[in-house]
């Protein structure tokens, strides 16, 4: 394997060398990631924590530190949330029976009825619908308004910057809710990188043997056959693309919620 190893020239030892690494670190970042648990709201992860009947969700979003605090049970909560230094609420969600029983001419499903208080504000007050994964997919206004995804009017109250969005109802209300807790990474993943990164360290090293391999099904003399340039561009492109495939996997794998 030493002599193998010396006949290689640098960028099939550095394609291989760049596989071991990437193979190590989703193994690293996967055992850091994954053990956090958090939920997903609107395609972004916040991280979970929970510290007696207070839970705290945080996470970066549109490019803003953004931090959900939920203090409560038995259905009502207060709920804070803090944007870099701006700070908004508190909000009380409180559960209503009595705004679930009207949902209009809607023939879905129905969760539950909530209202959603900015101090004596009342700013929602209507019907909700939460699915299996735990994801609030619709809300229903005592209007009669249907808002898919749960967008809903943004609080008022406030002078933020205008780069800075208000937290909406809907958001107010996933939180408090509980969204069903998702992990980053996917272990599979990395089964999936180790299985292509096997194939092209095994094509690398054993490219030539590999090559008259191929060739015996069609020639007989293939101990005398020698690889053409083109053959020789064919395998570097190959390996390459290979890499590049792997890092997609890599970067998918670590970044997947389930």
């Amino acid at each position: 394997m030493k002599e193998r190893w010396s006949a290689l020239t640098r960028l099939q030892r550095l394609l291989l060398l760049f596989q071991g690494v990437l193979l190590l670190l989703f193994l690293i970042l996967y055992f850091l990631w994954g053990s956090r648990e958090g939920v997903e709201r609107r395609s972004i992860f916040y991280e979970k924590s929970v510290q007696g009947d207070t839970v705290t969700y945080h996470s970066k979003a549109a490019g803003f530190l953004t931090e959900y605090t939920v203090k409560g049970s038995g259905g009502e909560y207060t709920v804070m949330c803090r944007v870099e230094d701006e700070t908004f609420g508190p909000y009380t969600v409180s559960p209503d029976p009595e705004a679930a029983k009207d949902p209009g001419d809607w023939e879905g499903p129905v969760t539950g009825g909530v209202q959603v208080w900015q101090g004596s504000e009342l700013l929602y007050r209507g019907a909700y619908y939460v699915g299996t994964n735990g994801e609030l997919l619709w809300l229903k206004d005592e209007q009669g308004a249907l808002h898919w995804g749960g967008d809903v009017v943004r609080t008022t109250g406030y002078s933020a910057p205008d780069a800075i969005q208000m937290p909406q109802v809907a958001d107010i209300l996933s939180f408090s809710l509980g969204p069903a807790v998702v992990r980053r990474g996917d272990i599979l993943f990395f089964w999936l990188l180790l299985l292509i990164a096997l194939l092209n360290s095994a094509s690398i090293l054993y490219a030539d043997e590999i090559f008259r391999w191929d060739l015996s099904f069609r020639i007989r003399d293939v101990e005398g056959a020698e690889p053409s340039e083109w053959e020789m561009y064919s395998r570097y492109i190959g390996w390459c693309l290979l890499c590049v495939v792997e890092l997609g996997v890599f970067i998918h794998g670590l970044t997947v919620l389930h």
